[in-house]
């Protein structure tokens, strides 16, 4: 007999050996070879599976508890450890669908619950996240708090991994028969040309009667068959399916999944279950005893042979993040400068060469120099983690010799082990929680509020993130990237492109005077960039504030002779035309596009020479307006409004007198600004014409794209409104 694809044969009850250059490992035949073990050769791609009832994911509260809190890390640890790459959980008890990523460790957690705060099911499945950004894994997609799946993709056809958490044996029927058929509602779904894995507890005993269920179950099932085994075995023979964990021979107690807490036996009743002609993808499947996160199941892991699509990696280079925070340091800013003033070097031919000597100066200074950035969000357990690493060290090791040697004993040790590590880490926690809180109150009296968020954050310890899902017009949900990207180029090209009539404003000013219109100074300059906020987001150029405050005179030098040939030329680089787009949700259901507000990622230069502009424009501009007008001025606010507004309110009272007022909320405003006219009103507030025309060349012919998940959309351009994130800009 010769086993496709793998590098040994079997004849005459003898192995060949396998090649020195590959590991090898033990698996059995298919369903109805009955032939025991063969040797297999590992020179394909493996990934392996598993299925793990966790009883909870979420942290207990109670003191006396014996469960080790930052369950997610716990077990991310553990399926590390065991190498799994996908694992399917039950009995979550999340509420809610999302995300959570456990960096450290190196997996993201989907989830799947019921929408009540007590939820006393659910379902996650747990990947490597290397798989994720390697476009192996898709999105998930959220059934209920007992399914969910995703999809795995190879060269050919694809694989769905479905978790399934079963209705218990003296569960409602309807409940029951609610769990088959949505289940037999997927199964259905899915191509006969692509394989189905169903992997989870199905609270069912299938027993080990190989000779009526021949092509469900293998030759090494154990146990009897229950109510809910008999409708797990009819589900799997109306669609072709078997169960693996029968198909190997192996000791029992590698059968037994779950220990009844009466009985103390083991029984099999976690699975994983694939087509039968799938089955030879299979290489070993067993329930693995070594595994710790508190339960009463042991992990189920299953290794599948793959054949992994070519990965098409970009050919462009990504920029590297670099920590422009490090700047305060007075070592490396002074090193900056220095490196800076080696760079520099403005041709004044024109606008474009000038921005690329100044754009090239400043990042090859900034690569030079700055260490790159960091995004490790670390919380308490992150930062005790070798102290945390040896406590969960001594409690596994009292686990394994439970395992060897179940006596009384080594029971009253393994008790005694957990509630100790359970206490010392409980201990941590808590001391770092003491230290944080110093921490947190020396940063609110420093004023320090962008510290002071981020020590929060750490509080919060990994986000949970919702699901990346959007709803078309038709109500459909949209999984995949490449669509979404497509839907979020058509929302914001509808939204900046409206078709506007033309517009012919009766406005009269009557300023007094106009600002100067000389090409910008250095005090303006060095003005213009102590002004800008620090903390901020770069454009597509990568040059941030701190790089430009960093600079001092050398950058103002370097920015006064780009803005010279800006003013002279009367127009400004392609480059800052152009803007990245990050949609921030802002009201209602995150599915749908028009619940978020675009923030445009700008060129830091760009919005420096804004800067300039606003401070000459805004003593003229101000003098022209009402003093009615309280939004967006200087010394002003809506606070103002608001307080005139009941003061009214409460003398029409006073009076006895009828009151009417009206509230208008514009939808979109500042995105459907018609920018002709804008500028029609500029010339009205004595706008001087060079200012005028580089104000134009700002706004006309710019082009956006969005970024979402990483990736940018195709372009577009953007022919109304002002730039959201500009300081001209409300």
């Amino acid at each position: 007999l010769q086993i496709t694809n793998m590098s040994c044969t079997r004849s005459k009850g003898n192995l060949s050996q396998a090649s020195n250059q590959s590991r090898t490992a033990t698996a059995g035949f298919p369903i109805g070879s009955g032939r025991g073990k063969a040797t297999i050769s590992e020179t394909i791609n493996q990934l392996k599976i598993a299925t793990w009832n966790i009883r909870t994911l979420q942290d207990s509260k109670r003191k006396e508890s014996n469960t080790i809190p930052r369950r997610t890390a716990i077990i991310a640890r553990e399926l590390n450890q065991y190498k799994i790459d996908i694992a399917a959980l039950q009995e979550t008890h999340i509420t809610g669908c999302g995300s959570i990523e456990e960096k450290k460790a190196g997996y993201t957690y989907y989830y799947s619950g019921t929408e009540d705060t007590s939820n006393n099911h659910g379902v996650a499945i747990c990947v490597r996240t290397k798989l994720i950004k390697k476009g192996i894994i898709t999105c998930p997609t959220y059934i209920n708090e007992r399914i969910m799946h995703l999809t795995i993709i190879e060269k050919d056809s694809k694989t769905v991994l479905v978790c399934c958490y079963s209705p218990t044996n003296i569960s409602e029927e309807s409940e029951k028969q609610r769990f088959y058929n949505t289940l037999w509602d997927i199964v259905k779904a899915v191509p006969r040309n692509h394989n189905i894995i169903l992997a989870g507890d199905f609270n069912a005993r299938v027993g080990k009667n190989h000779s009526q269920w021949k092509n469900v179950i293998g030759k090494h099932g154990t146990g009897i068959t229950n109510d809910n085994g008999l409708r797990l075995l009819h589900f799997c023979a109306l669609e072709n399916l078997c169960i693996v964990n029968t198909l190997y021979q192996q000791k029992n107690k590698y059968k037994g999944t779950w220990k009844h807490p009466r009985s103390k036996q083991w029984h099999m009743i976690d699975y994983i279950i694939t087509r039968h002609k799938k089955a030879q993808c299979f290489l070993r499947c067993r329930a693995m005893r070594g595994p710790q996160c508190d339960t009463d199941h042991y992990l189920v892991r299953a290794t599948i042979k793959v054949e992994q699509p070519k990965i098409v990696r970009s050919t462009k280079k990504k920029a590297p993040e670099l920590d422009s925070r490090s700047l305060k340091t007075e070592e490396i800013r002074l090193k900056f400068i220095a490196n800076l003033r080696e760079e520099a070097n403005i041709e004044e031919e024109n606008v474009e060469t000038a921005w690329l000597s100044l754009k090239t100066a400043i990042t090859n200074t900034a690569e030079k120099t700055l260490p790159k950035k960091t995004k490790v969000n670390r919380d308490w357990f992150d930062e005790s983690d070798a102290h945390i690493e040896a406590l969960l060290k001594r409690k596994k090791m009292a686990h394994e010799l439970l395992i060897a040697a179940p006596n009384s004993k080594n029971r009253r040790a393994y008790q005694l082990t957990k509630k100790t590590v359970q206490r010392e880490v409980r201990a941590l926690q808590e001391q770092w929680w003491e230290n944080k809180a110093k921490e947190l109150e020396t940063l609110r009296i420093q004023n320090d509020s962008h510290n002071l968020y981020k020590c929060i954050k750490e509080l919060v310890g990994p986000m949970k993130k919702p699901p990346n899902v959007l709803e078309n017009d038709d109500g459909e949900k949209i999984h995949e990237l490449d669509p979404k990207l497509e839907m979020w180029k058509s929302y914001f090209d509808q939204l900046y492109n409206p078709i506007n009539e033309p517009i012919n404003p009766h406005i009269s000013l009557n300023p007094e005077g106009s600002p100067n219109d000389d090409p910008p100074n250095r005090a303006e300059i060095e003005k213009a960039i102590m002004q800008m906020k620090n903390n901020k987001s770069p454009g597509q150029d990568t040059i941030t504030t701190e790089m430009m405050k960093a600079g001092g005179e050398v950058s103002v030098c370097l920015l006064e002779k780009l803005y010279s040939q800006i003013w002279i030329q009367e127009k400004v680089p392609m480059e800052w035309k152009e803007s990245i787009i990050i949609p921030l949700h802002k009201k209602g259901s995150k599915t749908k596009c028009g619940n978020y507000r675009g923030i445009s990622l700008l060129s830091v230069p760009g919005k420096i020479l804004s800067r300039i502009i606003y401070n000459r424009l805004y003593p003229y501009i101000d003098a022209l307006l009402s003093d009615t007008q309280c939004g967006f001025r200087h010394g002003r606010s809506t606070v103002d409004m608001i307080f005139t507004t009941r003061q009214t309110i409460e003398k029409a009272k006073e009076q006895n007198t009828s009151l009417s007022i009206g509230f208008i909320d514009i939808s979109k405003a500042f995105d459907c600004v018609d920018r002709d006219t804008m500028f029609k009103v500029l010339e009205e507030a004595n706008c001087p014409p060079k200012m005028k025309q580089v104000l134009k060349s700002l706004h006309q012919g710019t082009t956006s794209v969005v970024r979402v998940e990483g990736t940018n959309a195709p372009p577009f351009n953007v022919q109304s409104g002002v730039k959201q994130g500009c300081v001209l800009a409300p």
